[in-house]
């Protein structure tokens, strides 16, 4: 087949994620999800300035969302690490809405940007005839028009700087990009945090401690000192923290019972077993995932490993919500670029699909008349259709584990010699 055709499948990726972007300007993808069906676009985006505004003024980022009520219509609290809402700092010199349409053209471009660099990897390898080329056209319609990106987008939510820092350490595997990588991820939402232990295992002890130096610099002071309007900066224990690692924990834990906001496996569980043993099952399944992945590193096999490793998020995070599966657009390209070609299957094709799709949400919308999702409760889904409404509790946290499954049965069964091709031929390919 010609050469030239290989890179269709990049357009046909490019061009996706563009119309995503467009539909989602114009609402029109909005009430698709349960997440976004409302009005209040930026719901999520005004508690990042409204952070960086009390950083500003040496006052609690945690109850920022009250203490700054003329920036922007409306706000979440702020519940990720303080150093972030740093980084909110320059957004919080716009205007609320100049700030919020900026946010998502940076995290359109991130979109691009992960399709292009995965792409071109994608394209750099040989197609076997038309339904190659089909699967990949496919494959990259999915990754760009890609639901829960336009979800992220409506809600204005800062989680595109985890899928920067998972990015980062996929995209490139020199040590500046992992160092960068892991420390917005620490820094930000720590979704790279079980990946740690595929650094471990592969001995790579100078990114270790290149990563540690830096968290220390930019996470300790948080620990130690004080700053606020009256006192200024001194020393001591910051009482924000306390805050912040309580806010942590019961997120980790526990989700929000019967709440249509949220899609995670810890929210399906709840309508089958009680909290404690729910609890149990998804740290036992973070514990077989960290197991998996340790074997996976120690064959070698680097990128794949730290996939597997992200995919424990979705295991034990409990308050999950739709746009935490764009953590998959890396993922899954990664994957699917690998050379060999032995992730570009039809399988894995519809697990991208399931990924990318919206869920039943949008027939309880259409085909049953609910109007937002406060009308139609969990108790009203239940009651309309079972069935769609476990598929609407199900669709992504099944296909999550169902990846995790994937990576490690295709990993457990690649030969080590086909492993160590592909790392140099990675390699070779980075940037």
């Amino acid at each position: 087949m010609h050469r030239a055709r290989n890179y269709t499948p990049l357009a046909v990726g490019l061009v996706s994620a563009l119309a995503l972007f467009a539909l989602f300007y114009f609402g029109l993808l909005s009430p698709w999800s349960a997440n976004s069906d409302n009005p209040n676009r930026g719901y999520d985006y005004f508690g990042w300035p409204r952070a960086a505004l009390a950083i500003r003024n040496g006052t609690n980022p945690f109850i920022a969302h009250d203490d700054y009520p003329d920036y922007g219509p409306w706000a979440t609290p702020w519940v990720s690490f303080p150093t972030l809402a740093v980084a909110g700092v320059p957004l919080s010199y716009l205007s609320p809405w100049a700030g919020y349409w900026a946010a998502n053209l940076l995290a359109l471009a991130l979109h691009l940007a992960i399709i292009f660099v995965f792409g071109r990897r994608i394209a750099a390898e040989p197609l076997r005839g038309r339904p190659d080329l089909a699967r990949n056209c496919l494959f990259m319609a999915s990754m760009g028009f890609f639901v829960p990106w336009a979800v992220m987008d409506h809600m204005g939510q800062y989680h595109s700087v985890a899928v920067l820092a998972v990015f980062l350490v996929l995209g490139w595997e020199n040590r500046l990009s992992q160092v960068a990588g892991f420390t917005i991820s620490a820094l930000g939402k720590p979704v790279l945090a079980p990946a740690a232990l595929v650094l471990v295992i592969r001995r790579e002890w100078r990114t270790i401690a290149i990563i540690t130096a830096v968290l220390l610099v930019t996470m300790g002071p948080w620990f130690i000192l004080r700053h606020d309007a009256s006192g200024g900066l001194e020393f001591g224990f910051n009482p924000i923290m306390r805050t912040y690692l309580g806010q942590a924990g019961d997120i980790a834990k526990y989700s929000g019972f019967r709440w249509n906001q949220q899609i995670s496996l810890a929210a399906a569980l709840d309508e089958i077993v009680p909290p404690e043993p729910n609890l149990k099952i998804r740290y036992d399944l973070l514990a077989l995932i960290l197991v998996e992945t340790a074997i996976v590193a120690w064959r070698r096999n680097r990128q794949a490993a730290i996939c597997l490793s992200i995919m424990s998020f979705f295991a034990f995070y409990a308050r999950g919500h739709e746009y935490h599966y764009t953590l998959m657009v890396p993922v899954m390209m990664c994957l699917w670029s690998l050379p060999g070609g032995r992730y570009r299957t039809w399988w894995m094709l519809l697990l991208a699909i399931s990924f990318a799709a919206p869920t039943t949400w949008i027939i309880f919308k259409y085909w049953y008349g609910f109007s937002d999702p406060v009308t139609g409760s969990c108790d009203q889904m239940l009651a309309a259709n079972p069935v769609l409404y476990y598929g609407f509790l199900w669709q992504k946290p099944a296909t999550a584990l169902l990846l995790a499954a994937t990576i490690a049965w295709t990993e457990v069964n690649t030969p080590t010699g086909d492993i160590g091709l592909t790392n140099r031929r990675l390699k070779s390919q980075s940037l």
